[in-house]
């Protein structure tokens, strides 16, 4: 069974069906997914949770699992 992924918010940036991402889902396989869908992601989660990424941590967000280590 995946694990299902959801997190408010990022619905506004993906165009997926959040409830059909799973842990192993590739960030770079999703539809509307470009380097402006990335910074509008890292955007979200410095703002959401009041945390700075270095651009080190940015690009080793590769996949939803990578995500889910970041906001936690």
């Amino acid at each position: 069974m995946k694990k299902k992924f959801n997190f408010k918010g990022i619905d506004q940036i993906f165009v997926e069906d959040l409830s059909s991402l799973s842990e192993k889902t590739l960030l770079k396989n999703l539809s509307n997914w470009d380097s402006l869908k990335q910074l509008e992601l890292v955007s979200l989660l410095e703002k959401k949770f009041k945390k700075k990424l270095s651009a080190k941590e940015i690009l080793k967000i590769k996949n939803i699992k990578d995500l889910k280590k970041k906001i936690k």
